[in-house]
């Protein structure tokens, strides 16, 4: 010991068993084996939450904690909505704060034990207060639950075949609902935007304000409401897209224009383009859509002699410009393709296919005839109404 320095007897270490020391490092082993339980059964917790949560969506905390569920079938009746995006979280919630179902969790083992349960559409349902998760979710699986019915307003369709679409929906008339469309100020379209219609056909004023989409509608909802739905969703789109207000009758002129004379949706800036070449040079438009329109005559998709005499402001032959009004209800690419026309010298297009809808863009007038050959040949070998 007496060769040893001082560093020396500080750092030596008895040999031999040393109990209190093998106590503490147990005693440390122990704690450490302790924390690594507890770190594993919190992975495991958060990861069957983070499961759990994916199949229910947010939960209230009592709607978590509880695993109430109703034995059926139900009493009351509730309408029950699901709104475009609603997830399976958000309709748990929704259908507890109907008292429809006792607890989101019971609505979650439902959806996991239910095939085709990521197919729920949205829509007002026939379902009841106090129904079990599963009568309810298999009631909202059931089509003939349903109780809102569907109409849908196709892109280039009229105001008058629009009518006829509501009249069936609402049980108005026809004429009750073209009535109703005579006002279109008092159904949203704004001071001096809309059509001045056609003379002797009520509701053609409302021409182009008709959004083409699926509407759903409840039992009864009024023609009214039904009109204000379409229009609001027309001034929707007008103004995602930035038309200025001042603006919205010239667009959708255009726009509906585009709609009835382009077949393929590639050709519908082709199609705005020329119609912009000719009002700028001063031609007259010479569509018989336009003329169509005017006289109601839909039989064929060409005219007359006799109709393209016709006084009406919407003959684009006798008068140059724009029409005064919209001639269908556009949809959103017919009304992006006025935005945004092609790049062109076009002043003349025409289908050479009446099936396929494939059409011929000329800049020079014998262009266009050789054009028209085609299209005389194609209806020569394919011979029926048109």
């Amino acid at each position: 010991m007496s060769n040893m320095s001082l560093d020396d007897l500080m750092s030596h270490q008895p040999e031999g068993p040393n109990p209190e020391g093998d106590h503490d490092r147990r005693r440390k082993r122990t704690i450490i084996s302790a924390v690594v339980a507890l770190a594993i059964v919190i992975a495991l917790v958060v990861g069957v939450s983070k499961v759990w949560s994916s199949l229910t969506g947010s939960m209230t905390p009592q709607a978590a904690t509880q695993s109430v569920d109703y034995p059926g079938p139900g009493g009351a009746a509730v309408n029950f909505v699901i709104n475009p995006g609603d997830g399976t979280g958000v309709i748990a919630e929704n259908l507890l704060k109907a008292k429809v179902i006792g607890s989101t969790s019971a609505y979650a083992n439902a959806v996991a034990t239910t095939a085709g349960s990521d197919s729920l559409q949205p829509g007002t349902y026939a379902l009841k207060e106090q129904m079990s998760a599963k009568q309810a979710l298999d009631a909202m699986l059931d089509p003939a639950t349903r109780v809102d019915k569907a109409l849908t307003v196709i892109e280039g369709e009229t105001s008058e075949q629009v009518f006829t679409k509501i009249s069936e929906v609402s049980g108005d008339s026809i004429d009750a609902v073209k009535a109703v469309a005579s006002d279109p100020v008092a159904l949203g379209v704004p001071e001096g935007q809309a059509s001045p219609g056609v003379e002797g056909r009520p509701g053609t004023q409302i021409e182009g304000y008709l959004f083409p989409a699926t509407y759903r509608f409840l039992p009864g909802t009024s023609t009214a409401d039904m009109l204000k739905q379409m229009v609001e969703q027309t001034k929707s789109q007008l103004t995602t897209l930035k038309v200025p207000q001042e603006e919205w009758l010239k667009t959708l002129t255009e726009a509906s224009i585009v709609r009835k004379e382009g077949k393929l949706p590639e050709d519908l800036p082709k199609v705005a383009r020329v119609l912009d070449n000719r009002v700028e040079q001063g031609m007259p438009l010479q569509l018989d859509s336009t003329v169509t329109y005017a006289t109601g005559d839909y039989s064929s998709v060409f005219t007359s002699d006799a109709a393209r005499q016709s006084a009406s402001p919407f003959n684009t032959y006798l008068n140059t410009g724009m029409p005064p009004g919209p001639i269908t209800n556009p949809d959103l690419i017919s009304i992006q393709a006025v935005q945004s026309p092609a790049d062109g010298n076009w002043l003349y297009f025409v289908p050479i296919n009446l099936q396929t809808g494939e059409t011929v863009f000329t800049s020079s007038f014998d262009e266009h005839n050789k054009a028209i050959a085609q299209l005389q040949a194609w209806i020569a070998a394919n011979p029926g109404n048109y």
